[in-house]
């Protein structure tokens, strides 16, 4: 995710208190898979915004590929299973 590396970067160097809590809270929510209120984002700057956007952006394409790793596999014989790709 190169979104979280520029997150880490973004918290070593320049974020705000408020920004760095919200983007924490928001990060960790989506590795609990727990609610987060969308809303509380407005409340930091546009910077930490625009980043918290990328994040919730890799994380779901992330979270589309995981999904689909057991499938794939299957494709091509991975697991020991037969490959369906010859």
């Amino acid at each position: 995710m190169f979104a979280i590396q520029k997150l880490e970067e973004y918290l070593q160097t320049r974020a705000s208190a408020a920004a760095a809590g919200e983007l924490k809270r928001l990060v960790e929510a989506l590795k609990q898979e727990a609610e987060y209120p969308l809303a509380r984002l407005y409340e930091i700057d546009f910077d930490a915004f625009e980043l918290a956007l990328a994040v919730l952006h890799d994380w779901r394409i992330d979270r589309y590929y995981a999904d689909r790793v057991p499938a794939l596999a299957r494709l091509t014989g991975a697991a020991g299973e037969s490959s369906v790709i010859a």
